[in-house]
């Protein structure tokens, strides 16, 4: 979503959720105050920000955990065979 806002030229904020205190603590959650909340913060420059990532690091990423699942699937079928073959 950031790159596609990107070329359409809006500047983006990523905040990180964690740090977003004022949000988690609220009694009342509603998407609307919600987002006065965050337009508060930004507003005022206290809004935590995450890194942005290149365009090819995320690209990079997508692959390696991609990789990550397959081989993670792959471990899991050889120890259900293991498990049916050895009793």
């Amino acid at each position: 979503m950031v790159d596609v806002l990107a070329d359409l030229g809006v500047e983006t904020t990523i905040a990180h959720p964690k740090d977003v205190k004022a949000i988690a603590k609220a009694k009342v959650k509603t998407e609307e105050r919600d987002s006065y909340k965050l337009a508060h913060l930004l507003r005022t420059g206290y809004i935590p920000e995450v890194h942005k990532r290149s365009r090819e690091n995320r690209s990079s990423q997508r692959v390696l955990r991609q990789r990550a699942f397959y081989v993670g699937k792959q471990t899991a079928m050889k120890n259900r065979l293991r498990a049916l073959l050895i009793p």
